[in-house]
């Protein structure tokens, strides 16, 4: 595992995420929509947080945070659609960030699974 928090990966994809999902918030419609703007990006911010909060925790709770970093990652996802069905943005903006979204949920759940494999 890395020895300093901002050389894993999976931290590295989950910034990106989310300075996409903020840009994607900022350049359409969905500014207008605070209340819309301000849960998408807690739910983003969360996936980088969680990330953060379990890295010096045992293996174990590391990888149940990491579990947490997902489930924010899936919510991400879910109202980013919404903005679509809301009217915010058409369907090719967040499919614009469908690379990333595979590639944070990917670092999350390789590293998740190294950190259980490593506690046996």
């Amino acid at each position: 595992m890395a020895h300093r928090l901002e050389d894993l990966f999976a931290l590295q994809a989950a910034r990106t995420l989310k300075r996409e999902v903020y840009d994607l918030l900022r350049r359409t419609r969905a500014h207008r929509d605070l209340e819309f703007t301000s849960q998408v990006r807690a739910a983003a911010a969360s996936i980088e947080s969680n990330i953060a909060e379990g890295y010096r925790r045992s293996a174990r709770d590391f990888a149940r945070f990491l579990l947490v970093a997902r489930t924010s990652l899936d919510e991400v996802e879910v109202r980013l659609r919404d903005g679509i069905d809301r009217g915010h943005y058409g369907p090719e903006e967040p499919a614009r960030l469908t690379g990333q979204l595979r590639l944070t949920t990917a670092a999350i759940m390789r590293l998740r699974r190294r950190l259980l494999d490593g506690s046996k």
